[in-house]
C-alpha cells in the first residue's frame, strides 16, 4: 500500500508543533533536496536562518539548488564562500569547480580539481579533461586521460570525453580505444561515427551518430556527423539543417559553421550560406576557410573585386583552404562574368580542390572537424 506522504511531508508535520527545532529544519531541508523539492529546501533553510546561522551543510544545499536551477553565478558565490574557510573539503571543491565550468571559467576548474581529486572521482576527472579540452591543451588532456583510465575505465562519459580529445588531437588509436569503452555515451558514439565516416563506412557512421542522438538529441558532435553523412549521400537540405543545429550548439567552432555554410550553398541557399560563413569568420578572423568560402558566395553574387580580396586573404592565411582554392579556380575561369550560380554549385560538388584531389563535398568532414582556435568540446558537464 502506497504511503500518501513523503518523508519531508512527515517532517513538516512535526515542525507544525515545533517550528523552531533546528535539527528538524535541517533534516527536512536535506530530505526535501533528496526528494527533488529544491524550493521547499530553500524555504526550510530560510526558516532555519530566522532562528540561527545555517551551518555549512545547509549553505551547501543552497549552492546545489542554484546549480540545479541554472543559476551558476549564485552557485559559485555560495561554494566560494564555503571554500574560503574549508579549502581542503574535496566535495566542496568539486561543487565549486562544477559551477566554474558552467560559467566557462576553465582555468579556475584546473586550479580546483587536483590530480588526487581527479584520480579519486571520475566526475572530477571529467571536469578537468573538459577544461583542458576547452583551453586547447590537448596534450595535457591526453596525458591525464592515460592516468585516469585505470581507476575510471568504466565511467562512460569520461571515456567519451577522452575520445573527443583524442580525435581532435588526430590520435586515431586512442580515440578508438576510449570511444569503444564509452558504453554508448554520446561523445563516444560521435567519435566512432567520425572514424567510420573518415573510412567511408557510411552506414556504420550513420548508426553511430543516430545512437548518440538517441541519448542526447542536442549532441553537437553527433549532429555534425549526421549532417556530414547526409551531405555525402546527396541530401544537402537535411545536411544543412543538422549542421546548422550543430553549429548553434557548438557556438564557437568555426569549422562547423563552414560545413553548415557549404551545405546551404550546395542546397542553393546562398544567403544562408553567406550568413554561416560570416559566423565562422567572426568566431575566428584568422580562419582562412571562412574567407575563401565568403569569396565563393561573392562570386555567385557578382561581387568579383570583394571575392578577389577574400580569396587573397584566404590564401595568405592558409594556402590549402578548400574555399580559397575553389574561389581562385573560379576567378581564373570567370573572366569577370557574374552569372556563375550553376557553375559554382557544380564545381563545389565535383571540382578537385582539396589535398589529394578531393572535392569540396568529400573534404568537408575534414574541414568541419579540424581543431581551430575555437573550442571543440561540448558542454562542460555531460547530461
Amino acid at each position: 500500500m502506497n504511503n500518501p506522504t513523503t518523508r519531508s511531508d512527515r517532517l513538516l508535520d512535526l515542525l507544525q508543533s515545533d517550528p523552531d527545532n533546528l535539527r528538524l529544519l535541517g533534516d527536512a531541508a536535506d530530505t526535501a533536496l533528496a526528494e527533488g523539492r529544491p524550493e521547499l529546501a530553500v524555504e526550510l533553510i530560510d526558516r532555519y536562518a530566522g532562528v540561527a546561522p545555517p551551518p555549512p551543510g545547509l549553505i551547501n544545499i543552497l549552492g546545489l539548488v542554484a546549480l540545479e536551477q541554472g543559476r551558476y553565478g549564485d552557485a559559485a558565490s555560495v561554494f566560494q564562500s564555503l571554500h574560503d574557510s574549508q579549502a581542503d573539503d574535496a566535495g566542496l571543491r568539486f561543487n565549486l569547480a562544477w559551477a566554474r565550468s558552467r560559467l566557462g571559467e576553465f582555468e579556475a576548474v584546473l586550479d580546483l580539481v587536483s590530480e588526487n581529486l581527479a584520480m579519486a572521482r571520475s566526475a572530477a576527472a571529467l571536469l578537468k579533461i573538459q577544461a583542458l579540452h576547452h583551453l586547447g591543451r590537448l596534450d595535457e588532456a591526453l596525458a591525464l586521460g592515460e592516468r585516469v583510465t585505470e581507476p575510471h575505465g568504466d565511467a562512460a562519459d569520461l571515456m567519451g570525453a577522452l575520445a573527443s580529445v583524442a580525435i581532435d588531437a588526430e590520435d586515431v588509436e586512442r580515440a578508438r580505444f576510449w570511444a569503444q569503452r564509452s558504453a554508448g555515451a554520446p561523445e563516444g558514439q560521435a567519435t566512432l561515427g567520425m572514424l567510420a565516416l573518415a573510412e567511408g563506412r557510411m552506414d556504420e557512421a550513420s548508426q553511430a551518430f543516430s545512437a548518440g542522438l538517441a541519448v542526447r538529441s542536442d549532441s553537437a558532435r553527433n549532429l555534425l556527423g549526421m549532417g556530414l553523412v547526409q551531405m555525402r549521400r546527396g541530401d544537402m537540405a537535411a545536411g544543412a539543417a543538422a549542421l546548422d543545429q550543430a553549429a548553434e550548439v557548438f557556438v564557437d567552432h568555426s569549422g562547423t559553421w563552414i560545413a553548415a555554410g557549404w551545405a546551404y550553398f550546395l542546397a542553393g541557399d546562398a544567403a544562408r550560406a553567406m550568413s554561416a560563413f560570416e559566423r565562422a569568420r567572426d568566431v575566428d578572423p584568422a580562419f582562412g576557410e571562412a574567407h575563401g568560402a565568403i569569396a565563393v558566395v561573392q562570386l555567385l553574387q557578382g561581387d568579383v573585386e570583394d571575392a578577389r580580396r577574400h580569396a587573397a586573404t584566404a590564401r595568405r592565411l592558409d594556402k590549402e583552404t578548400l574555399g580559397g582554392a575553389l574561389a581562385n579556380l573560379l576567378l581564373a575561369q570567370s573572366e569577370g562574368r557574374t552569372e556563375l550560380a550553376d557553375r559554382i554549385r557544380e564545381a563545389a560538388l565535383t571540382m578537385p580542390v582539396g589535398p589529394g584531389g578531393q572535392t569540396v563535398a568529400e573534404a568537408l568532414a575534414q574541414v568541419a572537424t579540424r581543431p581551430s582556435a575555437s573550442r571543440t568540446s561540448e558542454r562542460p558537464i555531460s547530461d
